[in-house]
């Protein structure tokens, strides 16, 4: 059980960018690029988005070509059984403590059902901190492979190298460096929001389709209107900003292997701390395409 919700958290979570209110700016009608500069091949830079809908799906055929051009593909990470096992453990309060104590009966109440309604055990969610139960609550359920995931059986099936930006280790430990209360905290908004997150993901997912990250900076602003304001202002510097730069600066060494595509979460892409920007400060020209 725990390391089937590991593996569901350690993939990136579209929503939770999605509802964080990141300061977005246009960088093209578009979720695909190419970028290149002298004495280096094309490579391509794909924003993703965590869901198994048909219509996210489809968005690949538009990177067959690209697929078929580079060397290698660089996700956010790489989920393997060492990855699950870690995550899983990441994911469990010390042994002396309960999440029934920590959140107090009535908040455990209100998780109880929905978390039951995952297959979740409650003697199971007892051990479980409060970030993973946000997580855990706040992420759609898949009835089949994400995006991100096709790629990556994609990419294997056509003998590209995978690399990851990222580790599973690194993911656990943004949501652990979360202070406890803030970590109630989202745990309250998801509750507060569950009758609405099928529809804001339906939002989003349409601005995704469209290419239209500006609508994606709208739509994440509007839904973050009534949040807490440290949380979001968390969500923002940590879970965007600062990953941003951390992706960026591996991916360079990266890029000097040979062609490659990057395939990460679409909120990486734009505005002054997105990756479009990072790339074209470095010296590439970078340039939407299809949309």
């Amino acid at each position: 059980m725990m390391s089937r919700l590991a593996k569901r958290i350690l993939w990136p979570l579209v929503l939770w960018l999605g509802l964080c209110g990141t300061a977005l700016s246009a960088a093209g009608q578009s979720v695909l690029y190419s970028f290149s500069r002298p004495g280096q091949p094309t490579h391509y830079l794909l924003g993703t988005m965590h869901s198994d809908d048909s219509r996210v799906i489809s968005v690949l055929d538009r990177v067959r070509q690209p697929m078929a051009e580079v060397d290698q593909v660089a996700l956010e990470i790489l989920p393997d059984a060492g990855s699950l096992v870690s995550a899983s453990l990441a994911m469990l309060l010390p042994a002396d403590q309960k999440l029934s104590q920590l959140l107090g009966q009535g908040l455990y109440r209100r998780v109880l059902a929905p978390m039951q309604e995952k297959g979740v055990p409650e003697l199971l969610l007892e051990r479980m901190k409060p970030w993973a139960v946000a997580v855990t609550l706040g992420t759609p359920e898949l009835q089949g492979p994400a995006m991100d995931q096709v790629i990556q059986q994609r990419a294997l099936a056509a003998g590209k190298r995978l690399v990851a930006l990222e580790t599973a280790q690194e993911q656990m430990a943004l949501f652990d460096d979360l202070p406890r209360a803030l970590q109630v905290r989202m745990l309250e908004e998801v509750l507060e929001q569950q009758d609405s997150l099928a529809m804001q993901l339906e939002h989003l997912t349409q601005a995704y389709l469209a290419g239209d990250l500006e609508r994606l900076r709208a739509l994440s602003l509007e839904y973050d209107a009534a949040g807490d304001q440290a949380l979001s202002a968390w969500f923002r510097r940590v879970l965007i900003e600062e990953r941003n730069l951390r992706m960026f600066q591996r991916l360079l060494p990266i890029l000097e292997q040979g062609g490659t595509l990057v395939a990460v979460g679409a909120l990486h892409l734009p505005g002054n701390e997105g990756l479009v920007k990072l790339l074209q400060n470095a010296g590439y020209s970078v340039t939407p395409l299809y949309w």
